[in-house]
């Protein structure tokens, strides 16, 4: 949590057109997803994103997650957004599967400690990145009852399921 950089953005763009941001070691790549995790073993980016509707502050990506999100990610002892994206992008513990939006599937990244420090993400049409649509600092409540995709603390002897329970009873 003690990094923190200027806001840089590539020349490189999302499929919408947006640039992705550059993350503190100068690529576009904020995290990877797991390969154990049965998804998509590429790239997790962060790109500037879109405000669809000013008045609800919807939209995708950083500006979108600074509008709606900024304030409570710095409360929590984030320097950014983008630290914020990056520690969670990095050292996610929990994925579980997510809403469907427009057809596509999203996935809840969440690192745990008094909040569930949370990234939502998509994968791209053509498969070659995970964007972070949203990102913010959630009671740990939240998503508990989704489904738990992959967890980094699981064993092979013991469900992603039996590991949450005893997690959350800590």
């Amino acid at each position: 949590m003690e990094k923190s950089h200027d806001i840089q953005l590539s020349q490189e763009k999302d499929e919408h057109g947006k640039q992705f941001v550059i993350s503190t070691d100068g690529t576009t790549t904020f995290g990877r997803m797991e390969s154990e995790s049965g998804l998509a073993d590429v790239p997790i980016k962060l790109s500037e994103g879109i405000i669809t509707n000013p008045a609800t502050k919807e939209g995708y990506g950083l500006v979108h997650i600074e509008a709606r999100h900024g304030e409570e990610i710095r409360n929590a002892g984030f320097i950014s957004v983008v630290d914020f994206v990056e520690e969670v992008a990095k050292n996610y513990e929990i994925i579980r599967e997510g809403n469907e939006r427009d057809g596509y599937k999203t996935y809840i990244l969440q690192l745990t400690d008094k909040n569930n420090n949370t990234l939502m993400v998509e994968l791209s049409a053509d498969e070659t990145y995970w964007n972070i649509n949203t990102a913010g600092i959630f009671r740990t409540s939240y998503g508990a009852k989704k489904k738990v995709v992959y967890n980094r603390h699981a064993t092979d002897k013991q469900s992603a399921e039996t590991v949450e329970a005893s997690l959350s009873e800590e």
